[in-house]
């Protein structure tokens, strides 16, 4: 009997080691990542200044192509391409440049091959760490990120599958929320352009139901010390600023941009007397030496001006090839300096 109760015993022990026993549920997959527009990755608080470009829209006119040129000529791209793993400016679908204190944020959305920017990224690094933040079954969901110092500038760099990649220069912290942003995990905080106050911004840069501008540019304020008297004083009562470029109908000079320019505030009080004080001072700003090297005091249309119910709005068509002709001369060695990052 012993014995017939012994030979039962490794019979259920052999059927549960060859698989009697249920298999563990299998794992669920990861939701995608949340990486488009790549300004949902930037973090409000503690934000300065925005900008957010889509270049190969921009690029598809011919006409504004020639006209970056003359800031950004071919040359430049392709030198940060060698230097980046492959990574051309000029065909990445969205580009996020945000700045904070001590820190400058750049989200870029594209196609890119993750081991050959990791591995640039380590050429000119002094690399210090590298860790997987984010495993996933699908390439798509994985997040690596690399830190260290490039010329004695702390760099970290983040890879999100082979769609996006974040580099922040400086000290570290926006960068590791941008990953939250795209895990869609940061519930009680929201990114740039989504939360108060420049989330009106964009609205006013927007014409219509069009899509968004191709370039736009934001800061929050409240603005102090010497950008209080930027506008005539407008800036002093002003909650935020932004600037918008459109690609308007070219002509044979050259492309043409229609430039939108929003300050979000209480203005309404003062009525035509706003109106005047904001067409005053983007008159000044058009005679200004930089205003008049850019072509801003020599407009194709505009400037008109108006009162919204929470802002101020001015709009004028300007000439493409005369503004990065005279962002060129002015800040030349600038943006040198950025693409070398």
């Amino acid at each position: 009997m012993t014995r017939r109760l012994v030979v039962l015993a490794l019979a259920v022990a052999a059927m549960v080691g060859c698989g009697g026993a249920p298999a563990a549920p299998p794992t669920p997959p990861l939701p995608p990542l949340h990486l488009q527009p790549t300004s949902d990755l930037a973090p409000a608080a503690g934000l300065s200044w925005l900008v957010e470009v889509r270049p190969r829209e921009l690029l598809a006119d011919p006409q504004m192509a020639d006209a970056m040129r003359e800031l950004f000529p071919d040359a430049k791209f392709e030198t940060f391409a060698r230097r980046h793993g492959g990574i051309d400016v000029r065909k990445l679908d969205e580009l996020t440049v945000a700045a904070y204190t001590n820190t400058t944020l750049f989200l870029g959305h594209g196609v890119f091959d993750p081991t050959r920017v990791e591995g640039a990224f380590a050429d000119r690094a002094r690399v210090e760490g590298r860790g997987i933040d984010r495993k996933s079954s699908d390439p798509l969901g994985t997040i690596v990120r690399t830190w260290g110092a490039v010329n004695g500038e702390r760099q970290q760099l983040a890879i999100f599958g082979h769609e996006a990649v974040g580099l922040e220069v400086g000290r570290f912290g926006p960068l590791r929320a941008a990953e939250y942003f795209a895990q869609e995990r940061l519930k009680k905080a929201s990114p740039a352009l989504r939360a108060t106050p420049l989330d009106r911004a964009a609205e006013l840069l927007s014409v219509s139901s069009s899509a968004k501008p191709p370039f736009s540019a934001f800061a929050p304020g409240p603005f102090t010390g010497q950008y209080e008297e930027a506008l005539g004083g407008l800036f002093r009562a002003a909650t935020a600023a932004a600037v918008s470029v459109r690609v308007a109908p070219g002509s044979p000079d050259g492309a043409r941009l229609a430039v939108r320019i929003a300050l979000l505030g209480s203005f309404q009080e003062d009525g035509p007397k706003v109106t005047q004080r904001f067409a005053a001072a983007i008159h000044v700003l058009s005679e200004s030496s930089l205003g008049r090297l850019c072509g801003l005091n020599a407009p194709i249309s505009g400037p008109t001006v108006g009162v919204v119910p929470d802002g101020l709005v001015a709009e004028m068509t300007i000439s493409a090839n005369t503004l990065f002709r005279g962002l060129r001369a002015a800040t030349g060695a600038s943006v040198d300096e950025l693409m070398r990052h």
